[in-house]
């Protein structure tokens, strides 16, 4: 089979060839990604329903707690939050919004990995869910309670 080949397409074949090995063996090892939901259900994270009360310009949004999507009896009646402009920007006075956030992030130095906020909460962001910030719908309302 090979004998019918010019001689300057044999290494071409193998270098194609030895590319694709590469790129099954690659594939082969990735490790599954996890949904962006997990991230919202974490022990750290809480998932809540709330109206926006204040939006100042240094980059923090006020919630007024409606709904706790999980058993965690720390969320306080008004929950300040970090965000971005884009967040800052996109987000309605007297709207309502369902936001995932935190109070920690990961940091090595510490035994658990995690470290609390010195600048206080922080809206959840991943691949896949940045942030996690979302207007109040029936769709995201039955998303977060079946999930």
């Amino acid at each position: 089979m090979f004998k019918t080949l010019r001689p300057t397409a044999m290494p071409l074949f193998q270098a194609f060839l030895a590319c694709g090995l590469l790129v099954c063996s690659a594939l082969a090892l990735a490790a599954p990604a996890k949904p962006p939901l997990d991230l919202l259900f974490r022990p750290e994270s809480r998932l809540v329903l709330g109206t926006l009360v204040e939006k100042n310009q240094a980059g923090r949004l006020v919630f007024k707690r409606e709904k706790v999507f999980d058993a965690s009896t720390d969320v306080p009646e008004l929950i300040d939050v970090r965000a971005g402009e884009r967040e800052l920007a996109e987000t309605e006075l007297g709207r309502r919004y369902v936001l995932g956030y935190s109070l920690f992030h990961h940091d090595r130095q510490y035994p658990r990995g995690i470290a609390p906020n010195r600048k206080g909460a922080i809206l959840i962001s991943s691949a896949g869910l940045d942030p996690a910030l979302f207007p109040q719908s029936t769709l995201i309302l039955q998303i977060v309670t079946e999930a």
